[in-house]
């Protein structure tokens, strides 16, 4: 449980483990902290072997956050447990409302803390979209997919949109390479 825990937190809405099993990331998307309501946190927890018990080690909080962002409704970690990302899908960016934004995090060693390194927001983003509610990142933490489960598409409402992220090294900035829609989409 987290060590802050109030009332409707919602920890544990997404949770993520390292290929390890010795790190871990539990999104509380409804958290209130610095006097912002639901604007989301992360508990990040370590362990020194799979037979430890997890230790709180940190609490991540979005560099630009808003009331009822919802930042932590999403989280994925790479498999050495040094590349995250977590969304939020509340953030309003460039003036759209809800539209939704992912952010990206790294450290050199499981031992130092999360840095912030990024924010990504969708090409072709629109109010409502609520990008990044769901996230992933490869093992080795050079792809990425993002969804964006109110995304209108070819003339559908609400059929969502996954995302593709790629990059040739964890220093450098993710680049979208595509969008996926379902074949068979709907409203």
């Amino acid at each position: 449980t987290a060590s802050d825990a109030a009332s409707y937190d919602h920890f544990g809405m997404s949770v993520a483990i390292s290929g390890d099993g010795l790190q871990a990331m539990v999104g509380a998307y409804f958290k209130d902290t610095n006097y912002l309501a639901d604007n989301g946190q992360v508990y990040t927890y370590t362990r020194a072997t799979v037979n430890d018990t997890w230790t709180e080690v940190s609490k991540l909080t979005a560099s630009d956050a808003a009331a009822s962002d919802l930042f932590g409704i999403s989280v994925a970690i790479s498999g050495d447990g040094l590349q995250a990302m977590v969304g939020s899908v509340y953030k309003d960016t460039n003036g759209l409302t809800n539209n939704g934004q992912v952010y990206t995090y790294t450290r050199a060693t499981v031992n130092d803390p999360w840095t912030e390194v990024s924010k990504l927001t969708a090409s072709d983003a629109a109010s409502s979209d609520y990008f990044g509610g769901s996230v992933s990142i490869s093992g080795d933490g050079l792809q990425a997919i993002v969804g964006a489960w109110y995304k209108n598409t070819n003339g559908l409402t609400n059929n969502g949109q996954v995302y593709t992220y790629t990059r040739a090294t964890v220093t450098d900035a993710w680049t979208e390479v595509s969008k996926l829609t379902a074949s068979d989409a709907a409203s």
